[in-house]
């Protein structure tokens, strides 16, 4: 599956426009992601599908600037690999990460 920027916060996953924020799987799963706060936490993180996955990438965007220190060592502890970047960078490594790994990626395109 590939990821398409359309327009300035705006991404196409299979065919499908979004241009609220969400969470997409290497598996073609797209979830709708309710973005509390600035910084992402360990609850934020339990609300997502991470069973399996090898990639955690965070597209930041207005809403989200980084994330919390806590969470990082979460993601570690579990032997996930995190990714934070802009929208730009964050489609393009999932799109070449998704190719051969469990990848699930946060796109904040608020």
């Amino acid at each position: 599956m590939n990821i398409k920027i359309k327009e300035d916060k705006k991404i196409s996953v299979a065919d499908k426009q979004y241009e609220e924020s969400v969470v997409v799987s290497s598996k073609g799963e797209i979830f709708s992601w309710d973005i509390k706060s600035e910084k992402i936490r360990i609850e934020d993180l339990k609300q997502f599908p991470l069973e399996e996955v090898k990639f955690l990438i965070v597209a930041k965007g207005e809403k989200v600037k980084n994330i919390d220190f806590s969470a990082q060592n979460f993601l570690k502890e579990k032997g996930i690999f995190l990714f934070v970047d802009d929208l730009r960078q964050g489609v393009k490594a999932f799109n070449f990460l998704s190719r051969s790994e469990k990848v699930l990626a946060a796109f904040d395109l608020s």
